[in-house]
């Protein structure tokens, strides 16, 4: 019964057509339907420059559980941001922690 309610509700909205009655029921698309565009995902470093504006700051456990990565790769990507002069260390081991330049 829900499957014929669903069907209903899709002919009455316009994005199938019916053809046939009863068993032999058959339900094509009306028209193309394109797909949503996708937002390009955003790369590891630009959410980290959005997190350290936002919060001021941010270390390497928190760098792993923004971008569900390990150790090595947010080491990485910090000290990357720090090369290029967007993000700059302060403190010692573990309490190092990242701030804008």
């Amino acid at each position: 019964m829900a499957a014929s309610q669903e069907l209903r509700g899709l002919v009455q909205s316009g994005l199938i057509e019916q053809k046939g009655v009863g068993r032999w029921t058959t339900y094509t698309l009306e028209k193309s339907i394109e797909p949503p565009e996708v937002a390009e995902p955003e790369k590891g470093e630009d959410k980290i420059l959005v997190y350290v504006k936002t919060h001021g700051s941010i270390n390497n456990p928190e760098c792993r559980e923004l971008l569900r990565i390990d150790d090595t790769r947010a080491y990485y990507l910090l000290k990357k941001l720090c090369k290029s002069k967007q993000l700059k260390p302060k403190g010692k081991s573990k309490s190092r922690r990242y701030v804008i330049y």
